[in-house]
């Protein structure tokens, strides 16, 4: 473009003037906003785009370029009603529905984005930012099986980037593959020794696997970073129980229920150990802590019943009762039935009995040579009360 052709652009930008834009200047004013994007100054973008869009309102590339500047100012659905325009003016163009899914992410529409990525990675299967952008669709509506096929065809394409990388480790740590995991966060320490977000997630990892001793210097190195992580002090806490640390644990447990006061985990695991090293009445604090947080939980409720137990030693816990004592009768069917108390048992019925059901018992009278006021021993009869017996 010459001289004469960016000084009449400018001409017509400054002045509004429409009507004298003609398509070489429409091409000069779409790079120069192009420009002012990859720079940051969406504001510049901004007000040329808007000119391109008076003079063609069905400008594809502008109505394009205008919702990425909407959506990189946080004006994020406008951004997308002009990215979804330039969709319908170019539907085969696939960087339009990719950075249609990053602005429908941005405005929290998680599956309108998943289906814009799906269709930017259809029209153009080797488009590789595509497939990341689909990984992290997927991911925000935890469908982390497809989110790490979608990562590993980044890879495919691109090669083993960190940042992927790092995705792929969180997708299996979701799925509980935590093997294929720890080998994924093991590659990329050897590529990034001093990463501390690596380091975190390799000590958890480890943690969850049970190799304590391992983890401890990922986990040092985290909390080293950061103290106030909560992931961190919580899985570095974890480490130093394992390995037989139980003062330094109750520690990092104070400091992680101090940056995340409502984490159960946190609290339960605290008061366990409280409740280990004879610290019972903190043990009891934390612990209802715990079961505040969840009162579903039945850890928190039965650390409750162990801590009362510590606190009442030799007594039985309230909630316990005794079983009520049951008998096992055999009525009128001629079958033999269990031994007899010594005396027998008389049982007896009035007589307004209905249909034989819900009849009412009345006590037997004692023999009379019985006496009110001495107990009699051997040949009493037992006497028992069936009003609520049903029979029949």
């Amino acid at each position: 473009m010459n001289r004469k052709s960016r000084r009449t652009a400018a001409k017509q930008l400054r002045t509004a003037d429409v009507k004298g834009t003609d398509e070489n200047s429409v091409a000069l004013l779409l790079n120069q906003a192009v420009a002012a994007a990859q720079a940051g100054n969406w504001l510049d973008a901004e007000k040329i785009l808007n000119h391109l869009l008076a003079v063609d309102p069905d400008h594809a590339e502008a109505a394009h370029m205008m919702g990425m500047a909407m959506s990189s100012t946080g004006r994020t659905i406008e951004g997308v009603e002009f990215l979804k325009k330039a969709t319908a003016l170019k539907p085969n163009e696939a960087l339009y529905w990719n950075n249609l899914a990053t602005s429908y992410t941005a405005a929290r529409m998680l599956a309108e984005a998943v289906d814009a990525a799906r269709k930017a990675v259809t029209l153009e299967p080797g488009y590789a930012m595509a497939w990341v952008r689909l990984g992290d669709a997927l991911s925000d509506i935890r469908d982390f099986a497809h989110a790490c096929d979608a990562y590993q065809r980044y890879t495919t394409l691109a090669g083993a980037e960190p940042a992927v990388q790092k995705q792929i480790a969180n997708c299996l740590i979701n799925l509980g593959r935590l093997e294929e995991a720890e080998e994924c966060l093991k590659a990329l320490r050897a590529s990034l020794p001093g990463d501390i977000e690596t380091l975190g997630n390799l000590g958890a990892v480890l943690v969850a696997r049970h190799k304590y001793a391992e983890a401890l210097p990922c986990l040092e190195a985290a909390t080293a970073a950061d103290r106030k992580k909560y992931s961190a002090a919580f899985n570095y806490a974890r480490a130093l129980e394992g390995t037989g640390q139980t003062d330094l644990a109750i520690q990092w447990l104070r400091r992680a229920t101090a940056v995340d006061h409502r984490s159960d985990d946190a609290w339960l695991m605290l008061a366990d150990l409280l409740l280990k090293v004879g610290q019972i009445d903190e043990a009891l604090v934390s612990a209802k802590r715990a079961h505040a947080l969840r009162p579903s939980s039945t850890a928190a409720g039965d650390l409750l019943r162990r801590i009362d137990a510590a606190r009442s030693p030799g007594t039985a816990p309230s909630a316990v009762k005794a079983p009520p004592t049951m008998w096992d009768f055999h009525l009128g069917d001629g079958a033999t039935g269990p031994d007899l108390p010594v005396g027998g048992i008389e049982v007896t019925f009035d007589q307004g009995a209905t249909n034989g059901r819900n009849v009412a018992a009345t006590p037997a009278k004692a023999p009379a040579a019985a006496k009110a006021d001495k107990p009699q021993t051997g040949g009493e009869p037992h006497i028992v009360d069936l009003t609520v017996l049903k029979i029949g």
